[in-house]
């Protein structure tokens, strides 16, 4: 990783920290047209390679990829939802009002 002399001693304890919580940072070079790393690719218990840098051609930025080897029993099951919804458009306000009086006061009116 490119750092400059001015950022040195942070950049340093950046690194330390990662390193701290077993963390590794995959990008060692320059990203950017003037040689800065701007963008960074950080992994824990994931294997990390094929790492290439690469320009486009159309901006003062490289591309970044890699490969990763994620196994597949690291993902969770999807979790399955169901929801259930009444669209209330086609809701007959009349026979709802009717099925629900017996519930209601005696004194109630229909508003329609």
């Amino acid at each position: 990783m490119w750092i400059p002399p001015t950022v040195a001693p942070m950049a340093a304890d950046f690194l330390t920290y990662l390193d701290s919580l077993n963390l590794t940072q995959h990008v060692n070079g320059p990203i950017h047209k003037r040689g800065h790393t701007l963008d960074l690719i950080i992994t824990g218990d994931v294997p990390a390679s094929d790492l290439n840098i690469f320009e486009f051609g159309v901006s003062d930025h490289k591309a970044v990829s890699l490969s990763l080897a994620i196994p597949s029993s690291n993902h969770p099951p999807p979790i399955e939802k169901v929801m259930k919804y009444r669209n209330l458009r086609n809701l007959d306000t009349r026979l709802f009002l009717e099925s629900i009086m017996p519930t209601l006061s005696t004194d109630f009116t229909f508003p329609c």
